[in-house]
């Protein structure tokens, strides 16, 4: 499917079919509020509930567990390229604040 996705944008770009390009255009408005619902909604149908109790300890410590080690693994990392000038960052007293919010904002969008 991603290949020929890719051959039929490729096609499109390269004769300049303008009308095609913009039908293939991604619109995110669509994706969030059409395409996403359904997907989110079977996907809550189809869970087996007691599997998911039995593993809820388990499921909620690779949750939090994987949450802070992403945080902290992202935030030091952010933290040494900003001090050792390989990153743009401005050295302030407040930048190693930063980066862990950066960390803990970036790390928190699926670890399990």
């Amino acid at each position: 499917a991603m290949a020929l996705g890719f051959a039929v944008g490729l096609i499109v770009r390269i004769f300049g079919m303008t009308q095609e390009e913009q039908l293939l255009n991604f619109n995110g408005s669509f994706f969030f509020f059409v395409l996403l619902p359904p997907i989110i909604l079977e996907a809550g149908f189809s869970l087996e509930t007691q599997m998911f109790v039995d593993n809820l300890g388990t499921i909620l410590l690779f949750a939090v567990l994987g949450t802070i080690v992403s945080t902290w693994a992202t935030s030091y990392s952010l933290h040494s390229l900003a001090i050792s000038g390989w990153i743009g960052l401005e050295q302030t007293p407040l930048l190693a604040i930063q980066c862990h919010l950066f960390g803990a904002l970036i790390s928190a969008t699926d670890p399990v």
